[in-house]
């Protein structure tokens, strides 16, 4: 009789192996405060969209980190913050991907500091999927 591994118990992904992706999906407000579209598509970044687009990569640079804090309140991340046990084993190469409609607004705001982020990472590490 072969015994098969407890499901409770967490299981190292093998490197021929790689862990599932991280699904982040969004969705959020078309008319946000500050969100001033200008010709062509180009969106004029005020303060208050430059804020959330901070808060948007803070999020998205504590869920690939495997220590930090994130300060919900400031909405910063502070990578040499407290540790923490990580999400996962392997959290470090687990791809992100954010999942959203591309809807004007907070949609196509997380999704343009996801692609921003993707290209300071490098490739495959955060990825952006718009079924539509």
């Amino acid at each position: 009789m072969s015994s098969s591994p407890d499901p409770r118990t967490p299981q190292r992904c093998a490197p021929d192996n790689p862990p599932p992706p991280f699904v982040l999906g969004v969705t959020g407000k078309i008319d946000l405060p500050g969100y001033l579209p200008g010709p062509e598509g180009a969106t004029e970044l005020t303060p208050a969209i430059r804020a959330m687009r901070a808060r948007v990569l803070a999020i998205l640079d504590w869920i690939r980190s495997p220590r930090g804090a994130l300060d919900p309140v400031r909405g910063t991340f502070d990578a040499e913050g407290a540790s923490r046990e990580p999400f996962w084993n392997a959290r470090d190469r687990v791809p992100v991907q954010v999942l959203t409609s591309l809807a004007p607004g907070a949609d196509t705001l997380v999704a343009e500091a996801a692609l921003d982020l993707a290209e300071r990472v490098g490739p495959g590490r955060i990825l952006v999927r718009a079924p539509l």
